[in-house]
């Protein structure tokens, strides 16, 4: 099994708050990230164009707002992982 990981690559995000409130458990502009539901939203593009983040942009935010988020160190090796791991749940050995 063969995977390409490529080093940019982007963050969908949605047009709302993600809440589990029982109020919103089925506004799918707060659950849904898929661009062909979002771009109906009454928020969509309002935080990012197109509802979209490049893993640079979202370093950015990330020092801009002081938050203590490792994206290279941490998150990007674990997403690496769990699409490994993913792969070979359907991979046939």
């Amino acid at each position: 099994m063969f995977i390409l990981f490529y080093r940019e690559g982007y963050l969908r995000t949605c047009s709302e708050v993600y809440t589990l409130d029982e109020d919103h458990i089925l506004d799918k502009f707060v659950h849904l990230t898929n661009n062909a539901i979002q771009r109906y939203g009454e928020n969509y593009g309002n935080h990012e164009n197109g509802n979209q983040l490049s893993f640079q942009d979202l370093e950015k935010y990330i020092e801009a707002n002081n938050l203590n988020i490792d994206f290279n160190g941490k998150i990007r090796p674990r997403m690496k992982e769990l699409v490994t791991i993913s792969m070979q749940s359907v991979f046939n050995f």
